[in-house]
């Protein structure tokens, strides 16, 4: 707990800007953080490897899957990109220019650089029929190839990106999907973590984003709390916050701004315990509040998992006594700390 804020009148500080300093997250990241964008779609997968073996071991080469990634934005541009469609649904392949050329080095050494063509749009049908044949999660009731439809004019919600290695060189794979597909991963997902978690009720509790906590003495709290008195937080600027659960520090967080709207992440580090020193009270400031469920705060629990909230992005926060709003100030920064000015 910092003890060492103090009230002025006499400090000249500059407004806090968050929009400036904040890092910004778009809202379908945000939303996709925790469930899509944190998924193991090989979980869902299990067989995959084995449809490659016998191909592998015919062709004298070893394949080796390296890393496992979903994505949001799309790449474009590619040349060696090909379509399938899941449920009516398109879903593209498409090899980077280096994995390809890899490819053809060692599978098809020698062979003219018009034989890559063919080689890939064969390894994006065989990828294809091998992800429908291992696919463990929902029935998917229809997979097929399309070499008729052009990969660069339809619209992809996201993806999942495969790094692999040939015989020790590291190529990629882009896997692009759409919507629905993005969705059903993105449930599939979330329902995985809140059963893993054994998240069985919808209980809710209120979590605040509290800057800091003062230990004030209660002779100077009127001078803490009165209308135009510059408090020197004796903090050092920065985006890390503390989620409190009914005054109880839960976690760390660092803010990140979703919109126009305050978001934040959960960090995996120990949380700070707080003692509060004899003869002194506990003073809060707090960007605000928010009520989670035990299932939300499954989600957000992962890390990189983005929260958002309903708390406009403001400089302004509320001093609170005991969980009770006594004041409200303006946050600022002065000579690389926070102050805050009490309005």
């Amino acid at each position: 707990m910092e003890e060492q804020g103090s009230a002025s009148g006499l400090l000249q500080p500059t407004p806090w800007e968050p929009e400036k300093v904040l890092r910004s997250v778009p809202s379908v990241d945000a939303r996709l953080s925790r469930g899509f964008l944190r998924c193991r779609p090989e979980r869902w997968l299990p067989g995959l490897s084995t449809h490659w073996m016998t191909l592998a071991h015919s062709l004298g080469v070893e394949f080796d899957v390296l890393e496992v990634k979903p994505f949001v934005s799309v790449p474009k541009g590619f040349d060696n990109a090909f379509v399938g469609t899941v449920d009516d649904e398109p879903i593209a392949f498409a090899l980077e220019e280096e994995a390809l050329q890899t490819l053809i080095d060692v599978i098809l050494p020698g062979s003219p650089r018009s034989a890559g063509r063919v080689l890939a749009e064969y390894l994006a049908r065989r990828l294809l029929t091998s992800l429908g044949m291992s696919w463990s999660g929902p029935e998917l009731s229809n997979i097929r190839f399309d070499s008729e439809m052009d990969p660069q004019s339809l619209r992809y919600a996201g993806g999942i990106r495969v790094t692999f290695s040939v015989n020790g060189s590291s190529c990629v794979v882009w896997i692009s999907l759409g919507k629905l597909m993005v969705d059903r991963l993105d449930g599939l997902w979330r329902r995985q973590i809140h059963s893993t978690g054994k998240v069985d009720e919808e209980e809710n509790g209120t979590y605040s984003l509290e800057l800091t906590q003062l230990a004030v003495p209660p002779s100077m709290l009127s001078q803490y709390t009165k209308k135009g008195a510059v408090i020197d937080l004796e903090t050092s600027l920065t985006d890390e916050i503390i989620l409190s659960h009914n005054g109880t520090p839960w976690s760390k967080a660092k803010l990140c701004m979703v919109e126009k709207m305050f978001g934040f992440e959960i960090v995996p580090q120990p949380v700070p315990q707080f003692a509060l020193p004899e003869g002194t009270t506990r003073l809060t400031l707090s960007f605000g509040e928010m009520t989670l469920s035990n299932k939300e705060l499954a989600e957000i629990s992962q890390q990189g998992a983005v929260c958002e909230t309903a708390l406009p992005l403001s400089n302004r926060v509320s001093m609170r006594i005991g969980g009770e709003p006594v004041s409200e100030g303006i946050l600022c920064s002065f000579e690389g700390r926070f102050a805050v000015s009490v309005i």
